[in-house]
């Protein structure tokens, strides 16, 4: 699988391997963009199934991608935003803990923090740090914590750092036991791991679209349970409000919402610029299948470290049950080391990230194992 020259902008001489960063457009996409843009210019021409059908299109498309039904998904601007709503209407709890990941993405930080404050709930760090030669294991380390005083745990299906993965399936089930709520930022994975919210139940899952799902910035999904779908939005919108397709009555004012997750959806989801793009970005992943996807990103990864001793170098989660299949982080043995091959890889256009003391790998389908080993040379030079 190799969409790089036909499906992708990427010039010969770059080897991109940073989706965890920003995923680029399709060509199908940006062209799309384009002429949606364009459209604007016309505003005649712009109807009112404009501001509805699109928004349809991609809220179904999304809802199979990860195994729900499209009344439980809200259209969001970005991870934080469904994350100060799923903060929001679990606001009221009685006083206990709130569970985070150590280093986790700052948005699925400080909305916790803010609602620690005003609920009297106490911030628990789980370090994300384990020894696999002592045989420990991340998500049994999370599971232990999960006592009567449990409130709320947050956290990702991948850790954004370094392509830790967590088994939600059996983080859920201990959390279900313990009616404790359950909120998933799957920025990092959904689009290129399979998840189903049929299997790991979560109360919110929430995605931004401009990695895995290849769509534009300032667009997102947001999963709701059926617990939550009588909750309060975060604004108090036009269209998110029962019959918002009556143009000419929008001034008698309603207090019922649109049926299920909707009343979550953002002001001005109808993004007539950004909606389309997203719409055939969904489709793409949709035709190519995310389980070909993470096959083809974990082919790629398992290429590279069964090449790895070497270069002096270590991965971090040698237990491919806790290396994410899509994201890694190699470890070098100083600052100066990272520093040096930090500087090859960019003479080169070779583009990766760098997190904490991690360097984060991020290949998709658009990579080949002609970039793997571009990237071990460029690697190799400077150690």
């Amino acid at each position: 699988m190799n969409y790089k020259s036909d499906g992708f902008n990427i010039p010969d001489h770059v080897t991109y391997l940073n989706c965890a960063y920003m995923s680029p457009f399709l060509k199908s996409t940006s062209k799309i963009g384009q002429s949606a843009v364009l459209k604007k210019e016309k505003p005649w021409e712009i109807q009112g199934d404009d501001f509805f059908q699109p928004v349809e299109e991609a809220r179904s498309r999304f809802a199979r991608l990860v195994h729900a039904k499209s009344e439980n998904i809200a259209i969001v601007p970005s991870a934080s935003y469904g994350l100060a709503t799923a903060a929001k209407n679990l606001s009221g709890l009685p006083a206990g803990k709130i569970l985070l990941i150590g280093d986790q993405f700052p948005s699925n930080v400080y909305v916790w923090r803010e609602l620690a404050k005003s609920d009297r709930h106490e911030i628990v760090y789980i370090s994300k740090n384990i020894s696999e030669s002592a045989g420990e294991n991340i998500s049994d380390k999370i599971i232990r914590e999960l006592d009567k005083d449990v409130r709320i745990v947050a956290m990702s299906h991948v850790h954004w750092c370094d392509g830790l993965k967590f088994d939600l399936k059996r983080i859920s089930s201990d959390v279900q036991k313990r009616n404790i709520k359950l909120v998933i930022d799957g920025t990092q994975s959904i689009g290129a791991i399979p998840f189903s919210v049929e299997e790991i139940r979560p109360d919110f899952l929430i995605t931004a679209c401009y990695k895995w799902l290849f769509g534009p910035y300032a667009m997102g999904f947001m999963y709701v349970s059926e617990d939550f779908l009588e909750g309060t939005p975060l604004e108090f919108n036009w269209i998110n409000k029962l019959g918002s397709n009556d143009f000419q009555n929008l001034v008698n004012y309603k207090d019922q919402f649109e049926p299920g997750a909707r009343r979550y959806d953002m002001g001005e989801r109808s993004q007539f610029h950004a909606m389309p793009m997203v719409v055939d970005a969904l489709k793409f992943i949709e035709d190519v299948g995310v389980q070909n996807i993470s096959h083809h990103c974990e082919d790629l990864i398992e290429f590279f470290i069964s090449n790895l001793e070497p270069l002096g170098a270590k991965v971090r989660y040698w237990d491919k049950e806790q290396r994410s299949e899509n994201i890694f982080g190699l470890y070098f043995e100083s600052d100066q080391a990272l520093q040096r091959v930090k500087e090859n890889l960019m003479a080169h256009h070779c583009f990766v990230s760098y997190r904490g003391q991690s360097m984060r790998i991020s290949p998709h389908v658009y990579n080949s194992k002609e970039d793997m080993v571009t990237l071990f040379g460029l690697i190799q030079q400077v150690l």
